[in-house]
């Protein structure tokens, strides 16, 4: 048996990158049995999200997680009461084998500590966003150098946890500023279910249709999306160049945010996951303004969203962007920042680009052949065996 916990989120967050990370899991280790356990909301979207795949030999077990609003103090209690109750689960049934979806400060600092207690079990910690906190200090130095994730990762170690990075550029990344981690850190690239590419790869006859895919918030660049759908669109009149929001709309204070260039299905509700790829099938490119600083050590889901529909991207450079683009050749624009895209922008609504954008959409759909999840868990098989056994 493995056993395979989320341990912050709540709901719809997360759902899919777990579900593909569950069934990536499961391709592994087919024979094993796979105990998920997870809050209850998320625990069934992921549990309906796996119903058609076929993957047989799951068991889904609802736990209590820590509340995600206050300060982060207030999440060790419950962090550690979790840990120790998996980490119980884990002795009681036999299990040496864990996977964790995720983790806060608090969780990896038990994780640690009881794995003194518990040193027969072997760890898997998969971190997403919170590894961008290591790069900065905490904003309350004193108090909250504890419970910064930096010192969670290097401080304590058991020999018996590995880290597994969703994309090879952030563990080249965190290796490079902490090399003591080498040994300790895997990755796999960000899971995901594609499904087979179009057969017919269609060429633009149309006027444009830019997309920004996800939640629309300002740390994403959802002010610069509208910025530049505003300076693209401004005095073209009937100009058939659309900007679309594939997602809803969170900061809703941007100026002209409600400028006729935007099209927004839904500002208000997250889409459903049929409208999202009704809409995000109907785009020509995928842009991006994503700070390179923060995407270091981050992954991006969306952009394999953009890869599934085989939509080009137009993005401000950053590193993990940056070694697919290197890894697959021409799929699209990388700028150096909001102008440069802003020009790269213009240029292709003034003269689409239709023959590189046929072999942008090639590039991609060869390259997504290699991120299904049969390869994934092959990846995934050789990691952990070295480590789980």
């Amino acid at each position: 048996m493995i056993i395979i916990c989320e341990p912050q989120c709540s709901g719809f967050e997360h759902v899919p990158v777990n579900s593909a990370l569950i069934t990536t899991v499961k391709k592994a280790f087919s024979d094993e049995k796979i105990l998920f356990l997870a809050e209850k909301d998320h625990l069934e979207q992921v549990r309906e999200n796996l119903s058609d795949r076929g993957l047989g030999h799951i068991d889904f077990v609802p736990v209590a997680i820590a509340n995600r609003q206050g300060p982060k103090i207030s999440k060790v209690v419950p962090d550690f009461k979790l840990c120790y109750e998996v980490f119980k689960l884990a002795r009681r049934n036999k299990v040496r084998r864990l996977l964790f979806c995720s983790t806060t400060t608090s969780f990896l600092y038990a994780i640690k500590l009881l794995q003194r207690l518990y040193d027969d079990l072997r760890c898997i910690v998969v971190p997403h966003g919170i590894l961008s906190s290591v790069t900065q200090w905490p904003q309350r130095r004193i108090l909250g150098y504890p419970m910064w994730f930096r010192n969670a990762l290097l401080w304590f170690d058991t020999g018996r946890l590995r880290y597994l990075v969703l994309g090879e550029s952030i563990r080249a990344a965190l290796v490079q500023r902490f090399p003591r981690l080498g040994p300790l850190v895997f990755s796999i690239d960000h899971p995901y279910f594609f499904q087979p590419p179009e057969s017919e790869i269609l060429k633009i006859d149309r006027g444009l249709t830019f997309g920004f895919l996800g939640v629309g918030v300002r740390a994403k660049g959802i002010d610069l999306f509208f910025k530049l759908a505003k300076e693209v669109c401004y005095g073209r009149g009937n100009s058939k160049t659309q900007f679309t929001l594939v997602g809803s709309l969170v900061d809703r204070d941007i100026d002209d945010f409600a400028s006729s260039a935007i099209v927004m299905p839904s500002p208000d509700q997250p889409l459903s996951r049929a409208e999202f790829c009704t809409r995000a099938k109907a785009i020509d490119y995928a842009l991006f303004f994503l700070d390179p600083a923060e995407y270091e050590l981050r992954a991006s889901g969306t952009l394999f969203d953009a890869f599934a529909f085989l939509k080009p991207i137009i993005a401000i450079e950053n590193p993990f962007f940056d070694y697919y683009f290197r890894k697959m050749g021409d799929i699209g624009y990388l700028c150096k920042d909001y102008e440069e895209m802003k020009s790269v922008v213009q240029e292709l609504v003034n003269k689409p680009a239709t023959d590189r954008y046929c072999r942008q959409q090639h590039n991609i759909a060869r390259w997504i052949r290699e991120f299904n999840n049969e390869n994934q868990a092959r990846k995934f098989a050789e990691i952990a065996t070295g480590i789980w056994d």
